[in-house]
């Protein structure tokens, strides 16, 4: 059949050129195919779980809601447990938002899968509107709810301290309400981790 293809009578005369071209073109097409199933493979690959496919999954390694990009809301990383969502207190009080109670839910789950975890510092940190007496002492009422919150979920009092760090490490410049509200922020560090960072000077711990 292929030599009949290839017959005089078509134009088209069997060589061994006319051969190998067409075993080329074959080859590659099937290299082609094979390279569409393996990335059609690759982008519905879940390598966590969470059913967000590894293709739009911000967290591929942790599961997370598709909802928040395949991110869990707390998690290990760099020293710290990261929190998705910021945790938000009433204007100018230490008072939890019901709203924030879902990310220090979060918090506390993975100090309870985390036993390494041995201690842990919550800092609490403000913007630049006041004094910095007020706000190194507002922040270290802040940090100290967030501290009471988890040991009344049943996380150790002696895993947790609380620091009270002001105005004095905003993560931007205090120029604006957006950058304000981003240096407005309650950070969680793992004590005696590798990646961590040591106790910040100008913070203030909470004293019974």
């Amino acid at each position: 059949a292929l030599k009949e293809c290839f017959s005089p009578e078509h134009g088209i005369t069997l060589t061994p050129d006319n051969v190998l071209g067409l075993l080329s073109l074959i080859t590659w097409s099937m290299a082609w195919v094979i390279a569409f199933k393996y990335l059609m493979v690759m982008m519905r690959a879940d390598n966590d779980g969470d059913g967000v496919p590894d293709s739009s999954d911000k967290c591929p390694r942790d599961a997370g809601a598709p909802a928040d990009q395949g991110c869990p809301r707390a998690r290990v990383e760099q020293g710290q447990i990261r929190i998705l969502d910021r945790v938000e207190f009433a204007t100018g009080k230490d008072t939890i938002l019901p709203s924030s109670e879902p990310i220090l839910e979060a918090v506390r789950k993975v100090l309870a899968e985390h036993s390494d975890i041995a201690k842990l510092r919550i800092e609490g940190h403000t913007d630049d509107r006041g004094s910095n007496k007020t706000n190194r002492d507002l922040s270290r009422r802040r940090a100290a709810s967030v501290m009471r919150w988890l040991t009344q979920r049943k996380v150790e009092a002696g895993r947790l301290s609380a620091w009270g760090c002001g105005e004095e490490y905003p993560l931007l410049p205090n120029t604006d309400d957006p950058a304000r509200q981003a240096n407005r922020r309650v950070e969680f560090h793992i004590e005696g981790a590798a990646d961590g960072e040591a106790t910040r000077e100008k913070c203030q711990a909470l004293t019974p």
